[in-house]
């Protein structure tokens, strides 16, 4: 493994971190859109909302099922 530049800032070299991890699990077409800046912080967003939405709904049926 080469060695990387130091980043300018914890930020950039948070989001540089950010982009290669999604870019692991994501399909290339999405993917490659992290690493442009206008559609980067969209796609994290929309990402995070839908991982809250997926987990409130296990969550609620799960706490159902127990109390049921």
């Amino acid at each position: 493994m080469g060695q990387k530049k130091p980043p300018d800032s914890v930020f950039k070299e948070a989001w540089e971190n950010l982009c290669e991890d999604f870019s692991k699990i994501l399909p290339a077409s999405v993917a490659g859109k992290l690493g442009r800046r206008r559609w980067g912080w969209k796609t994290v967003a929309l990402l995070t909302l839908l991982e809250l939405v997926v987990l409130a709904v296990v969550g609620k049926l799960i706490y159902d099922w127990l109390t049921g």
